[in-house]
């Protein structure tokens, strides 16, 4: 994945405004200005599927802040586990995931 990329941005920071609250994190990788990568550790475990598919969105959501478009994917890189699980980002999908983190933050 990594070898045939043209260009490969490691921790990215960034900031999303999803109201009266702000989000900040650091987007492992991102891979042609389309592709989000991020990095876990271990075997990948199930139970935490949804919650890192949500991670993801949210920095798809903040891709899109900044670029003004959405990647076309986020990668989960189990790197202990060499293993890897895609999510195709979509624009409902990613409103969708803003509008909970906003509720669970109380800006909604």
């Amino acid at each position: 994945m990594f070898f045939r990329a043209s260009r490969v941005e490691r921790e990215t920071p960034f900031l999303l405004d999803i109201g009266t609250a702000l989000i900040r994190g650091v987007v492992d990788a991102v891979i042609d200005d389309d592709v989000i990568v991020d990095y876990k550790t271990g075997q990948p475990d199930p139970s935490l599927q949804h919650y890192y598919e949500m991670q993801l969105y949210l920095y798809a959501a903040a891709f899109k802040t900044l670029k003004g478009r959405h990647p076309s994917r986020g990668i989960l890189w189990y790197a202990d586990h060499g293993g890897m699980h895609t999510v195709t980002f979509h624009d409902t999908d990613i409103r969708k995931v803003l509008e909970m983190a906003a509720l669970s933050c109380g800006s909604a």
